[in-house]
């Protein structure tokens, strides 16, 4: 899911492929797999319900309108895109044998401690890893990836058209009935 101008189909501001490296922080304050002295990082996810639950999650068991889909700052709204990946193999971090291998345990991928998650991210990142496929926190059974954008720009692209999101849109539905968040009606 992204800030959408409308248009854009690629990695400028606007677009699904752009990396707000501008925001993207280490540490306590930034997210999961934050690498800033490294390279900026895109989040995707396998399905769009885990994506549409991301960035709903601060609703959770409040109430939301289309407007909440909406940038207050810039003419944007949230959307979804399919992005295909034309690079090599990702690590699943959601596999039992990937984590026994590297000795890792799925608490520490799933951790709320960023220097844990930014740590993974950091060695695969060094082991010239593209990025790294890991299982939401919401919901286990949700994959969401997070792609290194130096090593996948010119390796991505997107598939279909782009859907702005609104309150009809299914993996919004899906998303709200999971968290517990209700739609306010208009007016």
């Amino acid at each position: 899911m992204f800030w959408w101008d409308g248009r854009s189909v690629g990695d400028g501001h606007g677009g699904p492929l752009y990396v707000p490296k501008r925001l993207q922080r280490s540490g306590r304050r930034g997210s999961r797999h934050n690498l800033p002295d490294l390279d900026g990082v895109l989040y995707c996810s396998m399905q769009a319900v885990s994506a549409v639950a991301e960035a709903l999650k601060p609703f959770t068991r409040q109430s939301i309108s289309d407007r909440d889909f909406q940038n207050s700052k810039e003419p944007l709204r949230r959307a979804v895109a399919c992005i295909e990946y034309s690079g090599p193999g990702l690590p699943d971090l959601g596999d039992p044998a990937v984590l026994a291998a590297r000795g890792w345990q799925i608490s520490a991928v799933t951790s709320l401690e960023r220097a844990t998650s930014q740590g993974i991210a950091r060695v695969l990142f060094a082991e010239g890893y593209h990025g790294l496929i890991w299982p939401s926190v919401l919901n286990p059974e949700w994959r969401n990836v997070t792609l290194f954008e130096s090593r996948v720009l010119g390796r991505m692209s997107v598939k279909g058209a782009i859907a702005p999101l609104a309150l009809d849109y299914p993996a919004v539905q899906e998303a709200c009935s999971y968290l517990g968040i209700a739609a306010k009606q208009p007016g």
